[in-house]
């Protein structure tokens, strides 16, 4: 008995306002759907870095044998460093050439498996987003690739001067028939061989991309992420009806307003 008591004591100021609380679910389904209808679509398009020349760069320079895979934390800060530096480089860009289509859009670069790393890139248009993706790539692989030839130019000059310094104090070998000196002893020529096929290797590599964009991202190829104003309206017309109940049990809890003949009896019994 009890029970039931308590629940017509909550359900009954609801059930009374019913109207009030439907008008309320219906305005925000309106206004729900009024905003989601006019507001654009939003496009997005996604490219590809391939770092395996970065892993091929490393073990050249560090001079390690077999291919040196690239760790998970030398992929996640080169996501941070796109996430970041190129990212500012790239939205200055923008700014600077007029272009708010694609300054105001977003991009999220992601470690993919292997050693790839994915950039997704959303904007107001097609030709946004695929802009979008395509310079923070184009970006970040010519940042790379300057960083790359700029360590391979260093070795190549550090080779060079280890050369000069070992043919300047290599140990000459007795003076040969007709008073003529030698040339280096035969361990000097072997290192200075080596360093010689060395920068040959480092020359040679110089033209070989550190980081490459795979898969160009197109206009015709941006996924369209619509908005349903139909579903958002309805979702709103529930939150609504919720809300609007819990609001008008919330007032009847604190209103001491008696309206029935049932409310003054139980008023007047609970008073004996």
């Amino acid at each position: 008995m009890n029970e039931t008591t308590d629940a017509t004591a909550i359900f009954a100021p609801i059930w009374r306002r019913k109207w009030l609380i439907l008008i309320v679910g219906v305005l925000v389904a309106v206004g729900t759907y009024g905003y989601y209808k006019g507001s654009r679509s939003t496009y997005s398009a996604k490219t590809q870095i391939y770092l395996g020349g970065a892993a091929e760069e490393k073990e050249l320079l560090n001079n390690t044998l077999g291919k040196t895979n690239l760790t998970a934390t030398e992929l996640a800060d080169q996501v941070e460093l796109i996430s970041t530096t190129v990212a500012e480089a790239v939205h200055a860009r923008l700014r600077r050439e007029h272009n708010a289509a694609a300054a105001k859009g977003k991009v999220k670069a992601k470690a993919a498996a292997g050693e790839f790393i994915t950039i997704t890139a959303e904007a107001s248009t097609a030709k946004g987003a695929a802009l979008l993706a395509n310079l923070y790539a184009q970006v970040y692989v010519k940042r790379h690739q300057a960083n790359y030839e700029r360590s391979v130019n260093t070795a190549i000059a550090s080779s060079k001067r280890q050369i000069r310094r070992i043919e300047a104090q290599a140990p000459k070998t007795s003076k040969a028939k007709g008073g003529k000196t030698a040339g280096p002893s035969p361990a000097a020529t072997i290192q200075v061989a080596a360093l010689d096929n060395k920068i040959s290797e480092l020359e040679a590599d110089l033209t070989v991309p550190s980081a490459q964009q795979i898969g160009v991202a197109k206009p015709g190829k941006a996924e369209v992420s619509a908005v349903s104003p139909k579903k958002n309206a309805i979702f709103g017309f529930a939150i609504g009806i919720v809300l609007a109940a819990f609001v008008v049990y919330v007032v009847s809890r604190f209103d001491g307003r008696l309206r029935s003949l049932q409310e003054i009896d139980a008023a007047f019994q609970a008073s004996y």
